[in-house]
């Protein structure tokens, strides 16, 4: 067996062999990493075509639902006074009781109010969720694709058969710091991404053909 010596500890070659020999040695943190790139590029498209706001509003309805918040529960409180009040200022005269309508009318309008300062703070608030989630939202993407790229910019995703391709292609695929002969991380994200492209409007299009088909089967042809 021919004696080995080991190249920065992720690949081995056999003594005297050319760089473009190397083989991978530990193929397990390559692996992870590619795994790791496919699902960030997946969790991308699906934020995607979800879309932020949309998101954005289902998680803020599912917060407010879920976190007991005491400026919703003052605001169902006072829009139900509100509407009691009104109710009976509605039904007293402001001419034969005028001084029940005049207290009902001033109750009536500090309703209004304090509804008024509860819907803006509220607004304030969504606004400032709306931004932490979109830092978020943009950090786990875009940001998480960023440091991918510059982190594991010199890591070989996987490595190509050797002489598969031409040496244009190889230096493309191994772009900007892999080695050559090898799938850069940069180049791994552009391929996911394209098929991830792929995979989603094939299954749009499944979808949709799936309906039309449920669809015109309900539909039951007229006899004469």
């Amino acid at each position: 067996m021919d004696e080995a010596i080991i190249v920065d500890a992720e690949f081995v070659a056999p003594v005297g062999a050319v760089a473009s020999e190397f083989v991978a040695y530990d193929r397990a943190p390559a692996a992870g990493l590619l795994l790791l790139v496919a699902f960030v590029v997946l969790y991308s498209k699906v934020i995607s075509k979800l879309g932020k706001s949309a998101i954005q509003e289902f998680l803020w309805e599912i917060t407010t639902r879920v976190v007991p918040s005491p400026k919703l529960r003052r605001r169902k409180e006072a829009q139900l006074r509100a509407i009691e009040v009104h109710t009976q200022r509605s039904n007293t005269s402001s001419q034969d009781q005028f001084a029940k309508w005049a207290k009902l009318d001033r109750e009536y309008g500090k309703l209004k109010v304090e509804i008024e300062d509860i819907n803006n703070s509220l607004t304030a608030s969504k606004a400032r969720f709306f931004t932490i989630l979109s830092s978020a939202i943009f950090l786990s993407t875009t940001g998480m694709k960023m440091f991918l790229r510059i982190k594991h910019r010199k890591a070989a995703i996987f490595w190509l058969p050797k002489n598969a391709f031409p040496y244009p292609i190889e230096y493309i695929l191994s772009f900007s710091s892999a080695p050559l002969g090898s799938v850069s991380v940069s180049a791994w994200l552009m391929i996911c991404d394209a098929a991830m492209d792929l995979i989603v409007s094939i299954f749009v299009a499944l979808v949709v053909g799936a309906i039309g088909m449920l669809r015109g089967n309900k539909i039951k042809p007229k006899t004469a």
